[in-house]
């Protein structure tokens, strides 16, 4: 349940949700044509109308490109980097440097430009970073999260900066930090960040969309610094 609305996610939402993951991990690189509605609808357990409507919302954003008498694709708006570096060859402390510059950038200009589907999309992001109890599924929205404020700019570069910071993640010193500092108490300061960052891109507050941005990136890399 939505702690801030008291409602459950419509059925729709867990489909655009699940759709955007699998696009964020690789699955569904650009230009693929995804399986047709009703082969979507009994992979993912919904009847086709809940597939029709979670499309169409993806297709509002330019996530999806739905072509008539040729199906569903991967469209621009969903593009990332090439692999143009090693993630391996990336120090954490690097990508934080990296981060603190450009994510405080990217959360204000999401307040300035954020539509409804932005909102309710980091809404669901928020929801199951609260309920998250493994480490493996707390990072996985949190990406999520940071994701979906890139896409909430309607500019594709940040997007493809955030898919690029996304991969340096995936590298093993990131990982051994990151399991090492995120401890129960950083886990629910990072939730209180995220929950800061979100409500001011709701009030459309650039400003403080920027510093709530960066006072979270901050704690994340002083406590990685530490443990360094």
């Amino acid at each position: 349940m939505d702690t801030e609305t008291g409602q459950d996610p419509s059925p729709a939402d867990v489909i655009i949700a699940r759709i955007r993951e699998l696009i964020s991990s690789g699955a569904l690189p650009p230009g693929h044509r995804l399986p047709p509605e009703r082969e979507l609808a009994q992979q993912m357990g919904v009847q086709r109308r809940v597939v029709r409507k979670a499309l169409s919302a993806l297709a509002e954003e330019g996530i999806v490109s739905r072509q008539v008498g040729r199906g569903t694709f991967v469209g621009r708006a969903a593009f990332g980097p090439k692999d143009t570096i090693l993630p391996d060859l990336v120090a954490p402390m690097e990508l934080m440097e990296a981060r603190l510059a450009i994510e405080p950038v990217i959360a204000a200009e999401a307040a300035l430009r954020a539509k409804q589907p932005d909102l309710k999309r980091m809404r669901l992001c928020l929801r199951h970073g609260e309920s998250a109890s493994k480490f493996e599924s707390f990072e996985e929205w949190d990406t999520a999260l940071h994701r979906t404020i890139a896409e909430a700019t309607h500019n594709v570069v940040f997007v493809m900066v955030i898919d690029l910071f996304t991969k340096v993640r995936a590298n093993d010193e990131w990982d051994r930090l990151k399991r090492r500092t995120l401890t129960p108490e950083h886990r629910n300061l990072y939730r209180q960040h995220h929950r800061a960052i979100v409500n001011a891109i709701e009030q459309r507050d650039a400003k403080q969309a920027t510093l709530s941005m960066r006072a979270h990136l901050k704690a994340v890399r002083d406590a990685m610094s530490e443990a360094v």
